[in-house]
């Protein structure tokens, strides 16, 4: 599940600094650009941790956290792009 989300959202951020380019640092929405890319990112190293499956109990709990604050942070990014809309 965790993947399909991280995969769901690098495309989408892959897509927009594509259509935005150089605006993608430099425009009116470069804030949200960089939390989503931190978002993404965070993300990422959290299945990583997952994939690679040879954490300790004390970095699965930094894991476990990672991923909820991931989570949550996703759950902004969604609730910003719905307002917009």
């Amino acid at each position: 599940g965790n993947i399909m989300f991280c995969a769901f959202f690098l495309i989408e951020i892959g897509l927009r600094f594509l259509a935005e380019r150089r605006l993608f640092f430099n425009g009116p929405n470069v804030r949200w650009n960089v939390f989503d890319t931190l978002v993404v990112t965070m993300s990422l190293m959290a299945v990583g941790f997952d994939i690679k499956g040879d954490a300790s109990p004390t970095q699965n709990v930094v894991v476990a956290r990672i991923l909820r604050f991931s989570h949550l942070l996703r759950i902004m990014s969604v609730a910003r792009v719905m307002r917009t809309c």
